[in-house]
């Protein structure tokens, strides 16, 4: 009997192994997956400018996770106006995954419409983004007069409503306001802090910290759109709130009178922002208290030593916050001793 050279016997091996490794034909070239489109390119006008924001694409056309987007090709009625990096941008400012362009100095009256292009570091395109269409018009003035109150974690805004354009002409369609808040002089948060149009002429602002101080500005609306069309600026305004709300008044005061002192002891305030108590003496019941400590004290037990004997003493103690108003609270209740 002839025997299989080895050659021979490898090829046969080879012949049974490969349907059990699933190969059922030559390899395919990977799919070159390109960006998806940028669906939410959205545009504001203010004056005769053109805010323009776009969330950051996540994924490939595929559904696959884009992790190597280069930059954005933004083009203005058909014509690209600028090419912007998508690490680090020079010519547009980044908010969380949001990008923020500003295409300035455009004609009044006129229509413009702008599209987006999302390019990956092989630079492959994207498809073209949604539309976003504005037409720029003569803004409103700024709304006049504007005001700010400050109060408990809260700013009250108020103000005059503009009645003419930037051009004298007068102001005959108006919807509405937003508000603007910055933590420094001429610096704004790029959204307005109002969730919607304010109809009305004040605002509350609220939830805000205490001792800290906030600037504003207000802007009228004269077309809700999408897109919103802003007027220019009013003046700026700023507010501190203030802690004004005190402590409750201390409880459970009790004074023992010792050899040589009165010793007094309560009960802790519960508030985070305590400070610390003040005692308060009196040789009559009910008024004429003096304090006994120039600065709030932290500890919940005092001793008077400057006491003289067969002599009755009244005390009441006060809370007092840690706020820069350092409000004190109302008295506790009163309690006495006659020393020895």
């Amino acid at each position: 009997m002839k025997t299989k050279s080895p050659f021979a016997l490898s090829i046969i091996y080879l012949l049974l192994i490969l349907p059990s490794c699933g190969i059922k034909g030559p390899p395919r070239p990977p799919t070159l997956a390109t960006p998806a489109a940028v669906a939410d390119l959205y545009a504001i006008s203010r004056e005769n400018n053109v805010t323009l924001t776009w969330t950051k694409p996540a994924k490939n056309t595929d559904g696959s996770a884009l992790k190597d987007l280069a930059s954005f090709k933004l083009y203005r009625n058909s014509i690209l106006i600028a090419t912007i990096n998508a690490e680090r941008p020079e010519n547009a400012l980044v908010e969380g995954n949001r990008y923020v362009f500003q295409d300035q100095a455009l004609k009044y009256e006129h229509r413009y419409f702008y599209q987006l292009i999302s390019l990956n570091k092989r630079g492959l395109e994207s498809p073209p983004s949604n539309k976003a269409t504005i037409e720029v018009t003569v803004p409103p003035v700024g709304p006049t007069n504007l005001r700010a109150e400050a109060g408990d974690g809260i700013v009250t805004l108020s103000w005059e409503a503009p009645k003419a354009k930037a051009d004298g002409t007068a102001l005959t369609e108006l919807k509405g306001y937003n508000i603007y808040r910055g933590e420094h002089p001429g610096t704004y948060n790029l959204r307005p802090i109002n969730p919607e149009l304010i109809r009305e002429t004040r605002y509350l602002d609220l939830g805000l910290s205490n001792d800290k101080t906030y600037y504003y500005m207000v802007r009228a609306v004269d077309r809700e759109g999408p897109p919103l069309h802003e007027g220019l600026d009013s003046q700026e305004v700023s507010a501190t709130p203030l802690d004004m709300t005190p402590p409750a008044p201390p409880r459970g005061l009790k004074a023992v009178v010792g050899e040589k002192a009165v010793h007094l002891i309560w009960d802790p305030n519960p508030e985070g922002d305590l400070l610390g108590y003040y005692v308060y003496r009196s040789l009559i019941p009910g008024r004429g208290y003096q304090r006994l400590t120039p600065v709030p004290i932290t500890k919940v037990t005092f001793a008077d030593d400057d006491v003289r004997p067969k002599t009755t003493y009244y005390y009441v103690i006060t809370a007092v916050d840690a706020s820069s108003r350092q409000n004190e609270s109302a008295p506790s209740e009163e309690t006495s001793v006659e020393t020895p």
